[in-house]
């Protein structure tokens, strides 16, 4: 018996080049490539913790500590994590103004493009019970129906 199909069997295919083109995927979303931009610690903490090791060894060697002040670094280590968490708390309302503003503009130009379809398809459905009356007066032309309209 003749073999019809390829079941796969043989000889495999030589390995393809890769395709370096660019290739457009479309979505239903236009919008769905908008990003949050992303989040900073601030100068601040980074800073601290850059140069922290600099900075308790200049606190070791520039004072005479004790078991009162040994707790010195904690009270810089707080107080930088309490001001950079600030400041991304900061950045968070930024961003979801930035956001918020980003959709309301989207969302009117959607509403816009929705509103002009609906002109178009207004027109449409005019068009069609213009000719559904037509083909109706065609139809019942000579019949006890003539002249009758439809509900």
């Amino acid at each position: 018996m003749k073999k019809m199909f390829n079941t796969g069997a043989g000889k495999p295919e030589p390995a393809k080049e890769s395709d370096s083109r660019t290739v457009e995927i479309p979505t239903y979303a236009p919008n769905s490539c908008i990003t949050v931009p992303d989040y900073d610690v601030g100068k601040v903490l980074r800073d601290l913790e850059e140069n922290f090791a600099d900075r308790c060894m200049k606190f070791l060697t520039e004072t005479a500590t004790d078991s009162d002040n040994g707790s010195y670094m904690d009270q810089i280590i707080d107080a930088t994590v309490n001001q950079s968490i600030g400041i991304i708390e900061d950045e968070r309302l930024d961003h979801e103004y930035k956001i918020r503003g980003a959709l309301s503009e989207m969302r009117e130009g959607d509403k816009s493009f929705i509103e002009d379809e609906i002109v178009v398809l207004d027109k449409k459905i005019e068009e069609i019970e213009r000719k559904l009356r037509k083909y109706s007066e065609i139809l019942y032309k000579g019949t006890a129906f003539e002249g009758f309209e439809e509900v």
